[in-house]
């Protein structure tokens, strides 16, 4: 019924525990599991081949991010549902079945997503559904969270924010409906991909997901959250072992680019510029982040269809 897809980069310890936390949910649901490899320098290949034989595993060369790696497997998957899974990620018994079965009851959801908790197992936004007085209140307060957070008395602050959304959240029934969804515990019905299209490979480690939730809203598709399955997530665990991450400013830029056009990347881009500041007073190294910015650019505005993606994308 499932078709599972985890994307792997050095991540040899969590993949081994992601692996083993979904073998028998998807002997109960039914389906495959593909693993793709994006050339790991720790074992993660063979650790999956020796440890999981009943894993399809696809050993990429290089690596090409997420959205080509998932787009190298995609034609191959057979099950009605693509169920996308990061392998920093663990999922709760029975997440697998019971996400199955909302899709089932639930024939105009193109995507759907478990409760989203922390590695141990606190809150995240994506874990209940609030008032929308205080969703748009949560909302502005995520936004502040990524312009300042590095300061600890931000991070501080978002964790009292969340609590305070979880205590007027309702987390049982559901699905309720979010406007995007995110690509580390994501099922999309198939139906719905072959509509629309799968990830665009102009994007290398973000934004694909959330291109993907308009593509699929636009469709006519719906998007919800169900407090029936849950995963424990421990975030960006292939992102930090890049000291320097060219092929984020890229994602957004081209984000920006491809939803709103080139005027709307411009100011994008001086607004990006604007923020330096801040990474300044933070002692980052500034000058090499506004070149990169102004790579970037370049390459967008000179070919927007075809975004440049080898010439930042990390080796």
């Amino acid at each position: 019924m499932v078709s599972l897809i985890l994307i792997s980069w050095n991540t040899r310890d969590l993949l081994d525990a992601s692996l083993s936390s979904v073998r028998s949910q998807l002997s109960e649901a039914g389906g495959e599991c593909w693993v793709v490899d994006n050339n790991s320098a720790d074992g993660s290949a063979d650790m999956t081949a020796e440890r999981h034989p009943w894993v399809n595993l696809v050993r990429n060369p290089a690596n090409v991010g997420f959205a080509r790696a998932c787009n190298l497997v995609l034609p191959r998957c057979t099950q009605p549902y693509v169920f996308f899974f990061n392998p920093d990620a663990t999922l709760d018994p029975g997440g697998l079945s019971a996400l199955c079965a909302v899709m089932e009851q639930n024939p105009r959801l193109g995507g759907l997503m478990p409760r989203l908790l922390n590695a141990d197992g606190g809150p995240t936004h994506f874990v209940g559904r609030a008032p929308r007085i205080m969703a748009a209140r949560m909302l502005v307060q995520r936004l502040v969270i990524w312009r300042f957070s590095s300061s600890p008395r931000v991070q501080a602050w978002w964790k009292r924010c969340v609590e305070d959304y979880l205590a007027h959240s309702a987390i049982s029934g559901g699905p309720y409906p979010r406007p995007q969804l995110e690509g580390a515990a994501l099922m999309v019905r198939r139906a719905a991909l072959d509509q629309v299209g799968l990830f665009d490979p102009g994007f290398f480690c973000g934004y694909e997901e959330t291109d993907l939730s308009i593509r699929l809203r636009k469709a006519g598709w719906e998007l919800g959250v169900t407090p029936l399955a849950s995963v424990r997530h421990w975030d960006q665990q292939s992102r930090l072992q890049w000291e320097s991450r060219p092929w984020e400013i890229a994602d957004g830029f081209y984000f920006v680019l491809k939803q709103r056009g080139q005027a709307a990347l411009l100011r994008h881009a001086k607004r990006e510029r604007a923020r330096l500041r801040h990474f300044a007073a933070a002692g980052l190294a500034v000058q090499e982040m506004a070149a990169e910015q102004d790579r970037v650019l370049a390459a967008l505005l000179d070919c927007p269809e075809h975004p440049g993606y080898g010439a930042w994308s990390p080796a």
